[in-house]
């Protein structure tokens, strides 16, 4: 039988803007990460597919609602001279989209920022007195901390402002088994019209990466001697306040290095580092705040064999780096263009 070009097209153009719904798993908010267009005809005997041509927006805030806004730190004593949960302390950010009830103002939303200058300040609000409080951040310490940033080095610096003899700061490491079970007991959570909700964290990214303090909980620190274990700072020890604690990395406002595009039809032929099957193809982030990121095969990306015979609905779905979802407004368009090859 001869090819029927109503349902073996050689190109198909996935738009958003013409799903038939945001995807209730991935929607929220107002916000979606993933989407679902049904063809008039499904696609049959379909033997590849390739991602040719992408176009994303890139309206993400540098700092992701989802992983990027608690800063976590240890405030050290003589009584208490490791990390530990009775010491951790932290500086957090409202999402975005938060909305307070009634006349509450102790929080300090997230928001765009395109310099490190506009993010030192906004932390420094967040950790001044009426930037948070300790009904809601049980780990919060009033009027505790500074940030500051190095337009010359690119370099984001934290310190600590009690300078009570005995008393010093380290980083807490942004994959330390201290924070984990902190925050399995006591949730920072957000005033909310429906009560007090748990705040978005995920295990593994915190805005200490994001502010260029880098080291993992069990690096030995450069130029440590005898460190101290869960001590994620250069030297592995606390810092006396007010010195400013050496920063081990740079600064980063990208949301994501990339966009990773999953489609429900992809199967086993693709599969992220992350052993998530359905990859349709990876899209670099190289363009700036409020542009347009755009993939054009190369012609050397292979074509997934081992996807669906029989294609009768199309859902793409957006990911960012950290296997997070990619979550963009209802204004946003997405256009995802597939090259399509058939049995014969």
């Amino acid at each position: 039988m001869p090819p029927n070009p109503f349902n073996q097209p050689k190109i198909v153009s996935v738009d958003s803007y013409l799903r038939t719904s945001n995807n209730a798993a991935t929607s929220g908010n107002g916000m979606w990460s993933s989407y679902t267009i049904v063809p008039n005809v499904p696609l049959r005997k379909v033997k590849k597919i390739q991602m040719i041509k992408a176009v994303v927006p890139n309206i993400q805030l540098p700092l992701d609602d989802t992983k990027d806004l608690m800063f976590f730190y240890h405030k050290l004593t003589t009584s208490f001279p490791t990390p530990q949960q009775g010491n951790l302390k932290c500086v957090r950010l409202y999402p975005s989209l938060y909305q307070p009830t009634g006349s509450y103002t102790t929080y300090t939303k997230n928001k765009y920022v395109s310099t490190g200058t506009e993010l030192a300040a906004l932390l420094n609000t967040a950790a001044s007195t009426g930037g948070d409080v300790t009904t809601y951040n049980p780990f919060w310490s009033n009027n505790d901390a500074t940030f500051a940033y190095d337009t010359t080095t690119n370099k984001m610096t934290f310190a600590g402002k009690d300078t009570t003899a005995g008393t010093s700061y380290c980083i807490a490491a942004y994959d330390s088994p201290v924070v984990a079970s902190a925050l399995a007991l006591n949730n920072i959570t957000l005033n909310s019209l429906a009560g007090n909700t748990p705040q978005k964290y995920t295990p593994g990214f915190t805005m200490n990466l994001k502010l260029g303090y880098a080291l993992s909980y069990n690096t030995v620190p450069p130029y440590s001697f005898s460190p101290v274990t869960g001590v994620a700072n250069i030297t592995g020890v606390g810092i006396v306040a007010p010195t400013a604690i050496p920063v081990d990395s740079y600064l980063n406002l990208a949301p994501t290095s990339a966009i990773y595009v999953f489609a429900n039809w992809a199967g086993s032929a693709g599969q992220s580092g992350q052993n998530n099957r359905n990859l349709l193809g990876v899209i670099p982030n190289t363009t700036a705040p409020f542009g347009l990121i755009t993939y054009q095969e190369q012609g050397n990306a292979p074509f997934l064999t081992s996807v669906l015979d029989d294609i009768y609905d199309l859902t793409i779905e957006l990911r960012t780096d950290a296997n997070t979802p990619l979550y963009l407004p209802d204004s946003a368009s997405v256009n995802i263009l597939l090259g399509l090859q058939y049995e014969d």
